[in-house]
């Protein structure tokens, strides 16, 4: 994403509130280093101090899905399942609640 010259446009409270949820802010911290997450390689990654079972991720994505932050990024993997990446509104939202983009695997 190219930084402008003009601010940030201001991020919707409800969006930032969305995201409080550790789960959900470690789907978009793996969202920040890399294009594409799917949820069973989110399961692997995430670390929030007990271990998270698939279901639990794809709520939580389908709640980023649903509020505009995570989009599929194509048709599902026959191994891997669904991709998602994230939208701009994602990428906002991650700036608001402190996630710098790092670069991509």
């Amino acid at each position: 994403m190219e930084s402008s010259n003009f601010p940030p446009s201001p991020v919707n409270p409800r969006l930032v509130r969305v995201a409080d949820n550790p789960i959900r802010v470690g789907l978009l911290r793996f969202l920040a280093t890399r294009e594409t997450l799917s949820p069973k390689e989110a399961v692997r990654h995430l670390d929030t101090g007990h271990r998270i079972a698939l279901s639990q991720v794809l709520y939580h994505v389908g709640v980023l899905q649903r509020y505009g932050l995570v989009e599929s990024a194509g048709p599902p993997d026959r191994d891997r399942g669904f991709f998602y990446r994230a939208t701009a509104k994602g990428h906002d939202v991650m700036a608001a609640i402190g996630i710098p983009k790092e670069a991509a695997d």
